[in-house]
Formats: structure tokens, sequence, C-alpha cells
């Protein structure tokens, strides 16, 4: 009989580069790349992917265009770092746009592997390949719901991996056997399982699925089941900024499923961990939605909540006071002058992390109150 534990091994993904470079995703939008039997086989293959990685990469095009995106270390300090090592930093290094990217990409070749190791150790931000654990006897097994959108082509699936969480179960075969009822329910529409897409099929013909089945870690023995989820951000569906030319989309609720836990305060203790880490990696306005008429920052609910006299913030400000309440900030770097161009949002603060970055939980707390993660009860059978 197989062990339930397994040690996975997962790479960070990025969206598509541009001219702000490789942005990740979300802290936690990970692809699973290999599966092993014990923890020393997978750490020895993460650390064989990640050294294969950085001999091609250029750290500082990772993230976004300013320090902040890689390091935690400030710019004189990191400055520090790298004479510590005998590595000489570019001549700007202490100013506020140093020109780290074009220094890599010059001289990287010529330095030592314990130096070129020095960089990337100082680069703390950037986790290329990690390794986790699983066991099966510790999981919760999620029945989610997919989500699809109406386009002018008709009915399109979003990505596998989103949806909505409706119950989950402790064995995988019964969470199979819920999803597998579900789904009949669905083609029948039978219930209040709505059946108007079920015409619908993909670009080779095959009949859609509503359904599908995620495993995800279950944190504790007894209580209830709180599943942490990921807001449905991919650089194909709207919220991340892949340049001008990309096409903003509504977001129909997709969620993607974390971990679970037991008890409810573990749980939320769990999302601050996951919304923190996300502010210091993530451009705030490279996530936000903007529709035609150029509203940032509104946060889109399901269609059936969707209220089209609010355009204001999920904290409560209008749009106004979002935008008067930056200005106001004692910030050197003006802030842009219109909201009609989402590219100058994101411009603008990687140019103000890079030289004040004590300014992130302000402007997100002010500006950017995503629901970036969520904490959402289902049954547990």
């Amino acid at each position: 009989m197989s062990s339930p534990h397994r040690f996975v091994v997962r790479r960070q993904v990025w969206t598509p580069p541009d001219a702000a470079g490789i942005r990740r995703l979300l802290p936690e939008k990970w692809e699973r790349v290999a599966e092993c039997r014990t923890a020393d086989e997978a750490y020895a293959k993460c650390a064989a992917l990640t050294a294969d990685a950085r001999r091609t990469l250029n750290p500082f095009h990772l993230g976004g265009p300013a320090l902040f995106y890689q390091t935690s270390l400030p710019a004189f300090a990191l400055h520090d770092f790298l004479l510590d090592a005998d590595i000489t930093p570019p001549a700007n290094s202490l100013s506020s746009n140093p020109a780290y990217p074009f220094w890599w990409m010059k001289g990287s070749r010529t330095f030592a592997p314990e130096q070129r190791d020095r960089v990337w150790a100082a680069c703390d931000k950037l986790t290329l390949f990690d390794v986790i654990e699983e066991d099966d006897r510790e999981a919760a097994h999620v029945v989610v719901e997919k989500v699809w959108r109406d386009d002018s082509l008709g009915f399109e699936q979003e990505a596998n991996e989103y949806g909505w969480p409706v119950t989950a179960c402790r064995r995988v075969r019964d969470a199979k056997h819920e999803s597998r009822r579900r789904e009949e329910l669905r083609r029948v529409g039978e219930g209040d399982l709505d059946s108007n897409c079920y015409e619908a099929t993909d670009e080779v013909g095959r009949v859609p699925y509503y359904f599908h089945v995620q495993t995800v870690p279950l944190v504790g023995e007894s209580g209830g089941c709180h599943v942490v989820v990921r807001q449905g951000f991919d650089h194909a569906g709207g919220y991340i900024l892949g340049g001008p030319e990309r096409i903003f989309q509504w977001n129909l609720g997709a969620r993607v499923p974390l971990v679970a836990f037991a008890d409810q305060a573990a749980a939320a203790d769990h999302l601050r961990h996951l919304v923190q880490r996300a502010r210091r990696s993530v451009n705030p306005f490279a996530v936000a939605w903007r529709d035609s008429h150029g509203y940032m920052f509104e946060q889109h609910p399901l269609f059936e909540d969707w209220d089209e006299s609010r355009h204001g913030l999920p904290n409560g400000l209008t749009i106004d006071d979002a935008v008067d309440a930056v200005r106001k900030l004692d910030l050197a770097l003006p802030a842009p002058e219109t909201l009609f161009t989402t590219s100058d949002w994101v411009a603008w603060y990687d140019r103000v992390v890079q030289w004040s970055p004590e300014y992130v939980d302000v402007i997100w707390g002010t500006f950017a109150d995503f629901r970036l993660f969520e904490v959402i009860e289902v049954p547990l059978g």
C-alpha cells in the first residue's frame, strides 16, 4: 500500500514579460512540477531546478522594475551586502532608480559562482521553487463548481483550477461521488442548479463539466471546514496588467482553494499572513480590475449582487475619495492626473516603492482593499 505522505515541488508562476519585466501573479500562484517519496529527494530536485533557473534568469527582471519586488534590503544595505562579497554594485546603486537589471545583464557572467549565489541570496523575495509536504490523511477534498463567463462567442470556461467551493469530504471517493451527483443534477436542470449553459462545448467539441475535486491540506482534527481561497487572478482573466493591448474582463467570482482549517480563527490568521506577504511583493494596481469607463479598484461581485449605481471601493470609499486620499499623502512623486490609464498608476507605484516602501500598507489600505484572499466555510462530510 502506498504511503499517504508525499513531497511536492512547486514552481512560482509569473506573468508574460512586459515593459516592467516579469511580475509574479500572486505569492500563492504555484504550479506543481514533481512529486517525491522522500523529503531529501524533493529538496534535491528543488535545489537542482532552482540552480538551473538561476543560470538563465536575471533576478532584477522578476517581480517588478523596483528593488522592492526583489529584496527586502534598502538600496544602501544591498550596496554594502554586495561589497562584503567583493562585488562592485552599479555606479548609481544608492540612487532612487539603480540600474541593477542592466548591471546584471552586463557583468553577471564574470561573477564567481559564490558571488552569483550572493546576489540571489540578497533577492530574498524571489522564490522560484519550493517544497511542500502533503498527507492524504490530513486533507480536505473540496468539490468546486467551475466558473463560466458569457462572451460574444458563447459560454467560455475559466481556467480549470477556478471555481467556487461548495462542499468538502474527508475521503476522495466521497468527494468524487458528490461531484458526479451534482453534475447529473446540473445536466437535468434539477434543484437550484441552472442548466442554461449546457449546450456549450469547448473548441474540440467536448461536453463541458461543471464540477471538479481539488485536494487541499486540512489543518486540525475537529470542527468545521474553513477553506482559505485565493482570488482568481490570472494574466488571462482580466486582473493582471499585461500591456496596453490586454483586454480586461469581468471577474465572475472564481476562487482557488489553498488550505482548509477546522478552526475559523486559525483560517483567519493564515489569511492575514497571506495578505501581508502579497503586499510585500505585488503592485496593487497591477491586479486592479478596470472597466471601459476607467473605474479602477472596483472589486466586481457576482452578477446577481452587482449594483450599477455603486462605483466605489470595498472599504466604503468612492473612487474620487480614494484619489484624493493618495494625493494627500506626503509623496514627492505626484499621483497620475487621470484614472483612465491603468499603466500610469502601475508605473507610479513602482517608482514610489523604490524609495519609500514604508508607504506600501498606506497605499494598499487606502486604495486597494481587494479581496485577495478569503475564508469560505463549507460543509465537511
